[in-house]
Formats: C-alpha cells, structure tokens, sequence
C-alpha cells in the first residue's frame, strides 16, 4: 500500500487544492478537513466511523503512517 502525503502551507491553500481536484474529477481518497468550520464539502463526504478510526487515538495508532503530517500542533 503507498500513501502520497502532501502539505501545504496554510489552510486556505489546501482547501483551494482540494476544491480544485474535486471540481478536476481528481479527489484523493481521504482528506482531512477542519471540523472548526463549515466545509463547502461537508455535504458531499462520508466521515470515517469511530468504531474504524477513534480520533481520540488517532496519533498514537498512526503515528507510523502519517507522523506529524496531518496534525498541526500549536
């Protein structure tokens, strides 16, 4: 299994990404998306079920996979 990990600067910059390869037919298969705001994409995405993937160990259990790329800490 191969997983491509991209980072991006900011958030607006990722969320133009992202729009941009969903209007391209070119969506990845998972995205993560702030649950803060409202998302222009919450309507059109499935959420993965907790009973799959609980946030609240989310970084311990896939720290190996995606390290620090998906979680921002301030």
């Amino acid at each position: 299994m191969v997983f491509n990990v991209q980072n991006f600067s900011d958030y607006g910059t990722y969320i133009y990404t992202l729009s941009s390869a969903i209007s391209k037919n070119q969506a990845p298969d998972i995205f993560v998306l702030n649950n803060n705001d409202k998302s222009i994409f919450a309507d059109h995405s499935v959420s993965i079920p907790s009973d799959i993937i609980n946030a609240s160990d989310f970084r311990k259990k896939y720290k190996a996979v995606f390290g620090e790329d998906l979680i921002a800490s301030f």
